[in-house]
């Protein structure tokens, strides 16, 4: 929906180059010309936005998996499934009002 091609790109993903630390002096990311394609590295950088994702939501909810589901529209089973895909832990502190039906 965002390309008209087969490739996503960067300049696809607005809110991905607006938050870009180019102003920070950091270089840009290298084109895909300059960089090396493997299927592991094509899938890493949408695995770690959806980890992010998952755990912002989780935190923001207060690690409530019935409020998370709602917010990303996932079923408790995939929720718990991503959560130990991730490797995501609930800090510490935390109740289990997750748990409440």
């Amino acid at each position: 929906m965002l390309s008209q091609g087969e490739v996503l790109e960067a300049r696809h993903l607005p809110m991905i180059q607006s938050a870009a630390p180019a102003a920070a002096g950091h270089a840009p990311p290298a084109s895909p010309a300059t960089t090396p394609r493997t299927a592991e590295s094509d899938l890493l950088p949408l695995r770690e936005m959806e980890r992010r994702h998952v755990e912002r939501v989780l935190t923001a909810v207060g690690w409530n998996k019935r409020k998370a589901c709602a917010v990303l529209e996932i079923s408790r089973p995939t929720l718990d499934r991503k959560i130990d895909d991730f490797g995501l832990v609930r800090p510490a502190g935390r109740g289990a009002e997750e748990d409440e039906p």
